[in-house]
């Protein structure tokens, strides 16, 4: 199959995307560093459905002070904030404490707001030379976060478009992501990564026979259980 026909699938792909959602929205993020919590709630979603990485968001910010703590949390405690069958939990978790130390050697401290002004190009070669930071947690940081031009792809949404043809059989996510960025103009990238992604959520909810019930999750890090007043976590 062409590229040429390859794109026209896709058109119409997004064409059926957006009548199916048309609630596809941007979750807003917080005023209080926004481009962190966007950075670590893409690192949530890789590889996993939105709505869970929502409430594995939402742990986390329910257990932790700043993401500061959450740089210093040990991966066990990062991975009972999340639950134990949170997709690829562990690894996730170690990644998250990688990034973030990666971010706190570099900077003296926990904030990505300086890649606001930083040149685009400048601005995603930071994100790609973070410890343990995949590719589309980089993309979709840069595309969401900084308003740059990036279609992140993990492996969930790669299957799915090769099942339309629309990738080639064989292609890896990094090949996908190249051509979806090549071939989608800037303005409609992140219309077409919200599209994509509730279309991957939908075949997650269509194919389960059954649902598991949620795991429980303590509401209190081993973190806080420290007495008060404590002092700043102290560098890796």
């Amino acid at each position: 199959m062409t590229t040429a026909e390859r794109a026209r699938l896709l058109k119409s792909l997004l064409a059926k995307l957006r009548s199916r959602f048309p609630e596809a929205e941007p979750v807003p993020p917080a005023p209080d560093e926004p481009t962190l919590r966007e950075f670590v709630r893409s690192l949530l979603v890789w590889e996993c459905p939105t709505s869970r990485a929502e409430t594995a968001m939402r742990r986390i910010e329910q257990n932790i002070v700043d993401f500061n703590e959450l740089r210093v949390c040990m991966p066990d405690d990062i991975v009972r904030m999340i639950g134990h069958t949170y997709p690829r939990a562990e690894d996730r978790a170690v990644r998250l404490r990688e990034s973030l130390n990666g971010v706190f050697a570099r900077n003296h401290s926990v904030s990505l707001e300086f890649l606001r002004v930083m040149p685009k190009r400048d601005a995603r070669t930071y994100l790609e030379e973070l410890p343990g930071v995949p590719r589309y947690a980089v993309g979709r940081t840069f595309l969401l976060a900084l308003g740059g031009h990036a279609a992140p792809v993990d492996d969930r949404l790669l299957a799915r478009l090769i099942d339309e043809k629309i990738a080639e059989a064989g292609a890896d996510a990094e090949a996908a992501s190249a051509w979806l960025e090549r071939t989608l103009r800037a303005a409609d990238a992140p219309e077409a990564h919200r599209l994509l992604q509730c279309w991957c959520d939908e075949e997650r909810r269509t194919s389960s026979t059954s649902r598991a019930k949620p795991e429980a999750v303590s509401t209190r890090s081993p973190a806080r259980n420290r007495s008060r007043p404590r002092s700043a976590p102290r560098a890796n």
